[in-house]
């Protein structure tokens, strides 16, 4: 892939400042990078803030390179991503006994959200992308989908929410320090808040290397460890409570799995394609890779 280099700006730690760092692994015109302060995981140099806002167009949802970049065919997984945040919801109910009010964000087409109101929740979103919000107002009746970047936090009434999510989107924000500090304002004094995000000091990470499916240079800015992830929420006032792969993973379909192969090697992608004449098969993949870390407001 080529770039234009004047679309793409160098970037320090944005968690401590640090410009040392050491590169981990290269996909030019991209460098994977580790901290040498604090250890944070992360891609320089990037797109700058205007490309970052065009990723996430309609091609992004239906994307011919989705293993380095967005989903082959998003909407077409509905069952399987509401199946993943059923299972996902049992968490929440753990921490809030009785349906409240509910912030996703980063919503997407609107499938978790789905799935809370159903459980009887007041459910508000925010998703950046238009072309897959307007699914979850039309196709889904959740009509409190709100289009635009972690900026609209702003707009809404402080203390107001029982739970607050964020579903892979922390690694793909420029700024998830002000974004979350913004969350911890809205979220109520006993509320929770739920965030997903790839580990990168996991086994799989480390078995795969430069390989691993979550390098997606273009959208994946950041790369969480245990430790990253504790001092971002700290910094943006949270207390961790709980960090666990358990919900971490997901339902894929045979599909999927043939694409995300490629990335090994694309012969892989040929020599398993014969599969998809399974059709509709799916199960459920859980490598251990992702966090679901809930959080408290910590005290002032």
């Amino acid at each position: 892939m080529t770039l234009d280099p004047i679309k793409l700006d160098d970037a320090p730690c944005f968690l401590c400042g640090e410009k040392a760092r050491r590169v981990l692994h290269e996909k030019p015109p991209f460098k994977v990078v580790k901290c040498k302060g604090c250890s944070l995981v992360y891609v320089t140099p990037r797109l700058n803030s205007d490309e970052i806002k065009k990723l996430y167009g309609s091609t992004y949802w239906n994307s011919d390179r989705a293993k380095d970049y967005g989903y082959t065919n998003y909407l077409a997984d509905a069952q399987l991503y509401l199946n993943t945040f059923k299972m996902r919801s049992k968490l929440i109910d753990t921490y809030q006994n009785n349906p409240g009010r509910i912030l996703d964000v980063g919503c997407a087409a609107g499938f978790f959200l789905k799935v809370m109101k159903d459980k009887g929740w007041e459910t508000h979103g925010i998703e950046v992308s238009e072309a897959v919000a307007t699914h979850a107002r039309s196709e889904l009746n959740l009509p409190n989908i709100h289009i635009g970047d972690a900026s609209l936090l702003e707009n809404f009434e402080k203390n107001s929410f029982d739970v607050i999510t964020f579903w892979d989107v922390v690694e793909h924000l420029e700024d998830p320090r002000q974004a979350l500090s913004q969350a911890r304002m809205l979220l109520k004094d006993q509320g929770v808040l739920i965030v997903e995000t790839q580990n990168v000091e996991s086994i799989f990470a480390k078995i795969m290397g430069a390989n691993w499916q979550h390098y997606k240079h273009e959208e994946h800015l950041y790369h969480f460890s245990p430790e990253t992830i504790r001092r971002l929420l700290s910094e943006a006032g949270f207390q961790v409570l709980k960090n666990t792969p358990r919900f971490g993973g997901k339902k894929v379909s045979i599909n999927f799995i043939v694409e995300r192969i490629g990335k090994i090697h694309p012969i892989l992608t040929t020599l398993f394609s014969p599969l998809k004449i399974i059709g509709g098969f799916n199960l459920y993949l859980n490598f251990f890779d992702e966090m679901i870390v809930v959080a408290k407001k910590a005290e002032e």
